[in-house]
């Protein structure tokens, strides 16, 4: 047991965190993770799950007992408990599975997501608790093909042999706006059916909760105070979601602007983990944060805005407490379309910026490919690079 308008800002959000590559150019000279059941089991077995099955093998892991499919997590100084309650000090059970699916006759290999997105550290919440675990599990899952080369994506078929496939084609920060302020843009209609995605919630109040072995998910939404599925984007490598970077005003939930003016009391209430449940009764993340590892900002969340380095610059604070060994590629997560979230650092310690993407000028931002291997940017990555820069300039 464990004690509106997104513009050019310098966060390092969620775009950062879900800098989604299918492998690393070849510059970065790191070995790209493919869509076999190894390379499956070699992300899974980094995630801080409460039960993992490694596949055709079943072979099971129950890293807190024999048996036992969540973990008991007790904090003090929390705010309001999961139950509602406030007290000085909180427990609460986090239930996060995973699983690598061998390869079929008619399927690649899949990988199994199913979490109630309670997180394995602390939190604060003064008057939204995350729920989760309370009087049932309440379970979000998902199921996807694992890791799929972009070539084998249903709209690249149909191209010709030679043409460079866009899976996006985003020409300008307009369009680039109209996009990612919509926090819907990963809802599940937009997946390519070649992904044959499915997902699901599960409520059975048992424990352990048998949905975990019996993937018994329904699609009788809302879930908690979760309508659909439509704001995940993800799951962070601790099985907390991250949600889409917009916020409820459709604006970046950390930077506020609007027609060129800050907006400091539209920022998103986040604690000093980045983690927030004010939308939906559910914890999760917009943001990469160290918290989802275990380090000492972990144990002392409090809010962010009582913490003048979180208040005044999350970007700097976050950077300031990760750890120098996480400094580089890392895995983080998975996203919704089964590849890989992949952290803000390069593979020298340094930051991704504009040239490492290969945006041309800030007009067009494109899919790089390498050996067929094929880096996607989200919203704020180029956003984020130039700001940080600029501000060196200056």
């Amino acid at each position: 047991m464990r004690k509106g308008q997104l513009h050019y800002t310098e966060l390092l959000t969620a775009a950062l965190v879900f800098l989604q590559m299918q492998g690393f150019l070849a510059r970065n000279e790191a070995s790209p993770l493919l869509d076999t059941l190894s390379d499956c089991k070699k992300l899974a077995i980094n995630f801080d799950y409460t039960y993992f099955n490694l596949g055709s093998t079943i072979k099971e892991q129950y890293p807190f007992g024999a048996g036992e499919l969540s973990e008991l997590i007790t904090c003090d100084n929390v705010g309001t408990c999961p139950d509602g309650i406030i007290r000085i000090s909180c427990s609460w059970r986090r239930a996060f599975g995973v699983w690598c699916l061998d390869k079929t006759a008619t399927q690649p290999v899949r990988i199994r997501i199913l979490t109630n997105s309670l997180p394995n550290h602390c939190y604060y919440s003064s008057t939204d608790p995350p729920l989760g675990d309370t009087v049932s599990y309440n379970l979000v899952g998902f199921e996807v093909n694992f890791n799929m080369e972009a070539k084998k994506m249903s709209k690249a078929l149909s191209l010709k042999q030679g043409k460079q496939f866009y899976n996006t084609e985003i020409m300008d920060y307009n369009t680039m706006d109209l996009f990612y302020c919509n926090s819907l843009w990963a809802r599940q209609s937009t997946l390519d059916k070649a992904l044959q995605y499915e997902d699901g919630i599960s409520t059975i109040g048992a424990d352990p909760p048998p949905a975990f072995l019996n993937w018994e998910l329904s699609q009788d939404w809302p879930l908690m105070n979760l309508p659909n599925s439509n704001s995940i984007v993800g799951v962070a490598m601790n099985g907390v979601f991250f949600f889409t970077s917009a916020s409820e005003f459709k604006l970046d939930p950390f930077y506020p602007k609007q027609n060129g003016l800050k907006l400091k009391e539209q920022k998103t209430n986040v604690d000093s983990c980045m983690g927030t449940a004010t939308s939906y009764s559910t914890y999760m993340y917009q943001i990469f944060t160290p918290c989802m590892f275990k380090m000492n900002i972990d144990r002392r969340v409090s809010q962010c805005s009582q913490i003048k380095n979180c208040s005044d610059n999350a970007t700097n604070y976050i950077v300031s407490n990760t750890d120098i060994g996480l400094k580089t590629i890392a895995p983080i997560g998975i996203a919704r379309d089964g590849r890989v979230i992949y952290g803000p650092y390069r593979w020298d310690g340094n930051l991704w910026q504009p040239c490492d993407v290969d945006a041309a000028g800030v007009q067009e931002i494109k899919v790089l490919t390498s050996n067929q291997v094929v880096l996607t940017i989200l919203e704020s990555v180029l956003r984020a690079a130039i700001q940080l820069i600029s501000n060196k300039a200056q």
